[in-house]
Parts: C-alpha cells; sequence; structure tokens
C-alpha cells in the first residue's frame, strides 16, 4: 500500500485567498483586516481557550506544577515524593534551587518584604516577582490565591496562570491577525512546546506569557476607544514589569512587537492610534522603576550583572540553523550539543519551514506570492516587514558588531541567545503566513528528499558531538506524521494542504520537546518534613552561636525555603555590609569583585578566600562563619 500512496497524484485543498486572512474578514486598502460584522456572542465562544481553562482548573485543583523541585526534595531522603509524571531537571536550577526557594521564604516570613529567616535579612523585592504583602499586589494577579487559600493551590495556580496566558494569548493574537481558529490554536501549541520556551519555562515563562497581550490590547479598534487602549497597555505592562524585569527578552520582544504590529496591524501605529498606549506603557514603566527604586541602582552598579555588555556576533551558527532545524542542538534526551547545557543549546524551532520547502507545490506557491492582486501585495508587504526585523536580528546575533553599534537599539543588554525567543517568533509566523496558502505534493521521491534531510541532520549532530543515530528516534517524528497524513488521504480523503505541514510540526514539538518539564505535586514543595537529613540541619543550626546553619553540600537557596537560617543561599542583591566584617582583610578591589554580584553563596572549604569562579557563584570558606567576626550583623 505504502508506494501506491507516495506515487499518487498531487493532493490540493482550496484555501482563502489572501494568506493569514480567515474568511469573513476584508482587507482594507493599508493592509489592515477587519471583521465583516459582529458575530452573536454564542457564536463568538472560543472552544480552544474554554478547553486551555478547563484543564488549567484541573492543574490547580490537583496543585500540580511544572517545578523540578524534586532534585532539592531528593537532596532531603524525599525521592520522587509528589511527582506525578516526567522528571525534574537539575538544569532547572534558577526554578528549583533559587525561585521556588525563595516562594517558600515569602510564604514563611508571612509575605513581608525583609527575609527575617535569613542571616543576610535581605529585601524580597527585587527583579523576579515574588507573593509580598504590599501596594504592587494589584499588579500581580498571578500571586492572589496565596492570600485566599494554601500555599501549594496557590504556587499550582501561579504556574498554570502564565500556561493558560501563553496558550490563549498567542491563539488570540494569531486569530487577531487573520488567522483562523484552528491554525491559531495549533500554532500556540506548537510555538509553547518549542525547545526553548519549555527550557526557560520556569524561569522567563512570565516575559514570554505576557507579551500577546500587550499586542492585543494595542490593537483595540476605534478612535473612541483611546482611553481604553491607554488603560489595558497600562495595567498590562505593569503586570509585564512586575512579573519578571529581564531586559534581553523584554527588549528584543518590543522589536518583534513593533515588526508584528507593522506587518497585520499597521493603524495600530499611527498617531492618533499608538499615543495613549505609550502613555500607558510609559506609566506602567515609571510605576515599575518606583516599585524597584531600592534595588536598580545597587544592581546597576554590579560587577554581575550590572557590568555584563554584549556584541554582535555571540550565536552560534548552528544555534541560529537550530531555528529551523528543531533538533540540530539539543538529543532526544534533553542534552546539547556544542553548548554548556540544554538551556544555552535550546531554540524556537519547528519543522514548519523544511516541511513547507519539500512538500509545497512551489509552482502554486510562487504564484501567489508573485501575483500582483491585492491580496498577494499585501502578503509581499507582510512577508517583507518582517524579513527586515527578522535580518537585524539575525545580524546582531551572528555578526561582529560592536556593543557601541548596538546601544541604539539597547540591543547592548541582549545576548544573542537571549534573542532567540523574538526571531524564533518571528520566523514562525513568516513560515505561517507561507504555509497557510500552501498546497502538498506527496510523492515517493520528495519523501526520499526529507528523509535525506533528516540524515543528514543526524549526521552533523553526530560530528558536532552528539550521540549516536539510532538513539535519536524522535527525528523520524516528522517523517512519520507526514507517512500518517499519506494514510489519512489515502482512506479518508483528508485534504492535503498547508494545515497538515502545521499538524505535523506540532506534533514533532509536543513529543519531542512537551515532555521536558516535570509534574510535580506543590503540596510537598509546602510541606513541613521531618527526615534524617532535616533533623541533622536542625541540629547544626542550634549548636551554632548564632543559630545559623554552617553546611556545605546544599543548592541555592534550597536551605532557607527550608526555613533553616543557612550561610549557603542566594542573593538576589549584593549584601556587601554582612560580608565585610567577616573579610575585613580584603582588599576593597578584591572584595567587591567576589561580592558585589549577584550570587550563589557557596561554602568553599578549599577556598583560601572569598572569590567568584563564574557571573553567578561566590565561594567563600565556612571557617570563619563557624566562629562569626566581630561586627558581623
Amino acid at each position: 500500500m505504502a508506494p501506491v500512496a507516495l506515487t499518487m497524484m498531487p493532493f490540493r485543498v482550496s484555501m482563502p485567498a489572501v494568506a493569514g486572512v480567515d474568511r469573513g474578514q476584508r482587507v482594507e486598502p493599508d493592509g489592515a483586516v477587519t471583521n465583516e460584522g459582529a458575530r452573536p456572542w454564542h457564536r463568538r465562544i472560543d472552544l480552544f481557550s474554554l478547553i486551555v481553562l478547563a484543564l488549567g482548573i484541573a492543574y490547580v485543583s490537583l496543585a500540580w506544577s511544572p517545578s523540578s523541585y524534586g532534585v532539592a526534595l531528593n537532596m532531603i531522603g524525599l525521592k520522587g515524593e509528589g511527582l506525578v509524571a516526567g522528571k525534574p531537571k537539575g538544569i532547572r536550577s534558577d526554578e528549583w534551587a533559587v525561585w521556588t526557594p525563595y516562594t517558600q521564604v515569602a510564604v514563611n516570613n508571612g509575605f513581608a518584604r525583609t527575609n527575617l529567616t535569613s542571616p543576610y535579612g535581605e529585601d524580597l523585592r527585587n527583579f523576579n516577582s515574588l507573593p509580598l504583602k504590599d501596594w504592587a499586589l494589584p499588579f500581580k494577579p498571578q500571586f492572589w490565591l496565596f492570600f485566599m487559600t494554601d500555599p501549594a493551590t496557590a504556587f499550582s495556580f501561579s504556574h498554570a496562570f502564565y500556561i493558560i496566558l501563553f496558550l490563549i494569548g498567542y491563539h488570540r493574537l494569531l486569530r487577531a491577525f487573520g488567522f483562523a481558529p484552528g491554525w491559531s490554536a495549533t500554532a500556540s501549541v506548537m510555538l509553547f512546546c518549542s525547545a526553548f520556551v519549555q527550557v526557560w519555562w520556569t524561569t522567563v515563562g512570565p516575559v514570554m506569557a505576557g507579551f500577546p497581550w500587550l499586542l492585543l490590547a494595542a490593537m483595540v479598534p476605534g478612535p473612541k476607544n483611546s482611553l481604553l487602549r491607554g488603560a489595558m497597555v497600562f495595567y498590562l505592562t505593569a503586570f509585564w514589569l512586575l512579573a519578571h524585569v529581564y531586559p534581553p527578552i523584554i527588549i528584543s520582544l518590543a522589536f518583534a512587537g513593533l515588526a508584528l504590529l507593522a506587518a497585520f496591524r499597521p493603524q495600530a501605529l499611527r498617531p492618533q492610534a499608538i499615543l495613549a498606549p505609550l502613555v500607558g506603557a510609559g506609566l506602567a514603566a515609571g510605576l515599575a522603576w518606583f516599585y524597584l527604586s531600592d534595588v536598580i541602582p545597587v544592581m546597576a552598579s554590579t560587577v554581575y550583572p550590572g557590568d555584563r555588555i554584549s556584541v554582535g556576533g555571540e550565536l552560534s551558527v548552528w544555534q541560529a540553523a537550530s531555528q529551523v532545524l528543531p533538533n540540530l542542538m539539543v538529543t532526544s534526551s534533553f542534552y546539547p550539543v556544542l553548548a554548556a547545557n540544554v538551556c544555552e543549546a535550546a531554540s524556537v524551532g519547528t519543522w514548519m519551514l523544511p516541511l513547507l520547502l519539500v512538500f509545497a507545490d512551489h509552482r502554486l506557491l510562487a504564484a501567489s506570492l508573485c501575483g500582483n492582486d491585492p491580496e498577494a501585495r499585501l502578503l509581499r508587504r507582510r512577508l517583507a516587514v518582517l524579513l527586515v526585523m527578522l535580518a537585524a536580528m539575525t545580524a546582531w546575533q551572528l555578526a561582529p558588531i560592536p556593543a557601541w553599534a548596538g546601544k541604539f537599539f539597547l540591543w547592548h543588554m541582549v545576548p544573542g541567545a537571549r534573542m532567540l525567543f523574538a526571531s524564533g517568533l518571528l520566523v514562525a509566523v513568516i513560515v505561517l503566513l507561507l504555509v497557510q496558502p500552501a498546497q502538498l505534493r506527496l510523492s515517493r521521491r520528495r519523501f526520499g528528499l526529507f528523509a535525506a534531510l533528516i540524515a543528514v541532520t543526524l549526521v552533523i549532530k553526530v560530528v558536532l558531538g552528539g550521540p549516536a543515530p539510532y538513539r535519536e528516534w524522535k527525528e523520524l517524528l516528522p517523517l512519520a506524521g507526514m507517512g500518517l497524513l499519506v494514510l489519512a488521504v489515502r482512506r479518508w480523503q483528508v485534504p492535503a494542504g498547508g494545515g497538515a505541514v502545521l499538524a505535523v510540526a506540532t506534533f514533532a514539538n509536543v513529543i519531542t520537546f512537551g515532555g521536558f518539564n516535570p509534574i510535580q505535586s506543590a503540596k510537598p514543595i509546602f510541606a513541613k518534613h521531618d527526615t534524617a537529613v532535616t533533623r541533622e540541619l536542625a541540629q547544626l543550626q542550634a549548636g551554632h552561636p548564632r543559630g545559623w546553619l554552617v553546611t556545605e553540600g546544599f543548592t541555592g537557596a534550597t536551605l532557607n525555603g527550608l526555613g533553616f537560617r543557612s550561610i549557603s543561599h542566594v542573593l538576589a542583591a549584593p549584601r556587601l555590609d554582612f560580608f565585610r566584617p567577616v573579610f575585613s582583610g580584603m582588599t576593597d578591589a578584591a572584595f567587591n569583585q567576589a561580592f558585589n554580584r549577584y550570587a550563589h553563596i557557596v561554602l568553599w572549604p578549599d577556598a583560601a578566600q572569598p572569590y567568584s569562579p563564574q557571573g553567578d557563584v561566590v565561594r567563600v570558606p565556612p571557617a570563619p562563619f563557624t566562629a562569626p567576626a566581630e561586627g558581623t550583623p
């Protein structure tokens, strides 16, 4: 049967005349897409959004989370406690060793601003958002349940909140750009299950999830809605910035958003339309600055990250290539190729473009691009706008551009790898525009060509230091997906249009990267544990003259999250006043280089004096804390 299926005549399906324009909409002369008429409310119900919300409610009711805190539970003798599915990832230490423990700290301190359970007494108001009982709480809806219910349920809700925002947000954004409901829903799942989103989710998920809602607010139509646009942009920008102030992704997404609006909704950038959103965004930025006014000057003067400057060309050409060959830099077991770790190797790649290049009817696709009709001109204009911005981003990622040249766009604050989400989003939208009008030709020759492409990918991965090809079975998923398409066409006359490319690419992403983060019950995260390990730690702390816990072998802020007054900790902002009396013999230059940074404070018996082996780590000898120096805070 297979040889017959692969040699049959090409299957084609008719699509809307304009790529990216849904039926029931019209194209204005400037490229704007408007609805022909309002539908009754019961016909506007969004099935995908309802499904996502229902699954989110179930997720929270079970107190699940994507946390890898199981690594910390293993350290205290509770291996596998509360693990529902998957495996906790040690590489996600930013989450399980820093911000999840800091959430525990906020709960343990009654949501006060100062951490009274730590020897350092650090300020909990910082660039990563925490549930604090202060005036900014109205702008932190993800944390409201901490003040209404138990911490485990609230923690689950804070994670589910962003997952829901991401899936529905990109779905609604693509709908607003004119893509059909099925296309936009599938594409949002595809983006969510891309490697970059999954491996960075529990750190910068808030920034990626909030972005589409800002564009949707800026696109509210009508001159009479200026105040509404401004108010919505104000609230959403304040929420976005206070959720996680991470300039590299915020800055790069701002440029991606500008390109998307210019391509799909240029009328939203007209002076009379953009003024209110700009004012709203400016007021929100001022609010965020005021909220963090005690933190910003401190962090700006740090050695790390304050002095970190990026230049162009920091991205590997192979990682750039993985934007269109998604498995090139990451193995099926989530190990990196040519990178320090999987987070640094991941991109937002999908199989859409290779599938399109191999299986599309190229003559028909060229005709839809090169025509003289208004629809073809609109498609070319959209592609041109997006490609110009993508070219600029790619140049910064790959070309040796000096830092001073990047300062004009603030790109000197954006390492090339941190621009991957913004540039990958543009790649995905560009390919969606090309895929939507595509008609596929399924033949043995094309299947052979695609199989050869996969084989070349596997060989490149081996040459770059990856595993043996037989271990990379997930590389075959897109080929298997296209084979299933042939079967569906043959038996059930399913149309082989561009939607098949999107479906196969989404299927491959879901299976390959969708399981990166585990499903971990939040209940053990906030429970009080009594194990042999915790009893020993409590004894050590009780025997210290100042009630401190001085011990090695525990990562990040995990000990403080468990309630111990641990010297091993993570300081989001430096505490120079604490360390200066302890290490009074250090020169000012050496002291500043060691401690003036965001830092994991690691007790290191072999250290003669404190030093920083990498940007976010400070190794300190434990002896001075065993017998605290006079004057120590």
